[in-house]
């Protein structure tokens, strides 16, 4: 499963609430005020609300808390503000990573009407950046239940349970946002990569296009289409594959999709010529010299069948695609033992592949059972899918933080301390 889930916030460094107090009371005392011509005229409430809409926006940057802590200045210290306070302070306290102190203000936040769903979603927030999942979702669910219009907390359901690799859950929450939101194109691309992760490409194809027609032009339209093609390609749309790739820039990755659709099309030299060039500028790109190996065979190219297939075999050793080539390959080179030897290991991947979609069908409809997605990791990783088992590890540590089998099976792959961190 791959990374392709839509974000409701970024963070910065610890100290940087400090120094955004600083530069606000220098501003004060030495420009009078830097704020003050574009804001004067408004009430202190008019800028909490505007606050409150850039979190409800999750439009967070440096920017927007630059603002919210002036804002929060500009609020007073009265008794009657406090609980709009709280929920202004704990967005800059999460932005810090200090979740138990952000908790503290969310706790006065919850006391009235007018900020208590508000406070509901931050504290959602705060416990799952702190690895808390099964508080977090309550505090998501019961905001949804005061507001069932808040997609903000639809939003946030619908990112942990993907995290999580729940798969009902995960689209049902994704499909309230998609409702709530029909100008908002990141839930359907959620939901295509799902799909696209069960196989299910007819499914997948459909939640990419309708993403793409939320919008077509923002920065990371371009790898929806490619992901789009991506899935075409494996339903044999080839000629649609390669009319949702034909403005993409022609990086690597393109142009071995690209030859891909050609060779599923039956245009065997225009596909050799795109992946040769691919191969020669990234000698080690899987899937460009899985589909040259193919064509190699095809034109009995045999000492190129064998370099490539031995690359790929050193590359993803357990990879299906890559046994089935050196198969294929010592077959035609009459050596029956090494091809016997790779069916054989072939039976052993297939039968742990097995196993793995045993144990991600079963974590797919438990939310709670850290240990399955602990040993789904643990098999990904032993066939060499680096990916999956960092994802499915990362969920286990997010479901139970004191499993350390997970952790240090986490720390083990070169990534997956970044990752962790990250969800800090």
């Amino acid at each position: 499963m791959s990374e392709a889930c839509p974000t409701v916030g970024r963070t910065t460094p610890r100290g940087q609430s400090h120094r955004c107090w600083r530069r606000c009371a220098c501003g004060l005392l030495v420009a009078g005020i830097w704020s003050w011509a574009t804001f004067s005229h408004n009430s202190p409430m008019a800028g909490y609300r505007r606050a409150v809409a850039a979190i409800d926006r999750a439009d967070i940057n440096t920017s927007t808390l630059d603002q919210m802590q002036y804002e929060l200045l500009y609020l007073g210290n009265g008794v009657d503000v406090e609980p709009q306070r709280g929920l202004l302070r704990a967005k800059l306290l999460i932005a810090e990573n200090r979740y138990m102190a952000a908790l503290e203000q969310l706790s006065i936040a919850e006391s009235t009407d007018e900020t208590r769903v508000r406070a509901l979603v931050l504290a959602g927030e705060a416990l799952y950046r702190d690895g808390r999942f099964r508080e977090a979702g309550a505090a998501w669910v019961r905001a949804t239940q005061l507001d069932p219009q808040n997609v903000n907390a639809y939003r946030w359901l619908g990112v942990a349970y993907y995290e999580l690799g729940t798969v009902d859950a995960a689209m049902h929450y994704l499909q309230e946002v998609a409702k709530l939101v029909p100008t908002d194109p990141r839930p359907h691309r959620v939901m295509g990569v799902i799909w696209r992760d069960l196989d299910e490409f007819h499914n997948s194809a459909e939640a990419y296009r309708e993403s793409l027609e939320r919008d077509s032009t923002s920065s990371l339209s371009d790898e929806v289409r490619f992901e789009y093609a991506q899935v075409l390609s494996s339903s044999q749309e080839h000629a649609k594959a390669l009319e949702a790739i034909r403005q993409l820039p022609s990086t690597a990755d393109v142009l071995a999709l690209r030859a891909t659709c050609l060779y599923g099309l039956g245009q065997l030299d225009e596909a050799a010529r795109l992946l040769d060039q691919v191969i020669e500028e990234q000698p080690e790109h899987f899937p460009a010299l899985v589909s040259r190996t193919k064509i190699a065979l095809e034109r009995s190219e045999h000492d190129l069948a064998t370099k490539l297939s031995r690359r790929a075999g050193e590359l993803k050793p357990k990879s299906p695609e890559t046994l089935n080539l050196l198969i294929a390959t010592y077959l035609r080179e009459g050596n029956r033992e090494k091809a016997k030897q790779c069916e054989q290991e072939l039976l052993d991947v297939s039968n742990r592949l097995d196993a793995y979609h045993d144990l991600v069908s079963r974590a797919s409809a438990d939310p709670s059972d850290d240990d399955l997605r602990f040993r789904a990791g643990t098999l990904a990783a032993e066939l060499g899918m680096k990916e999956a088992a960092t994802w499915w590890l990362r969920a286990a540590v997010f479901l139970d933080p004191n499993n350390e089998a997970a952790r240090r099976a986490l720390d083990r792959l070169s990534d997956g301390r970044n990752l962790w961190q990250s969800l800090q």
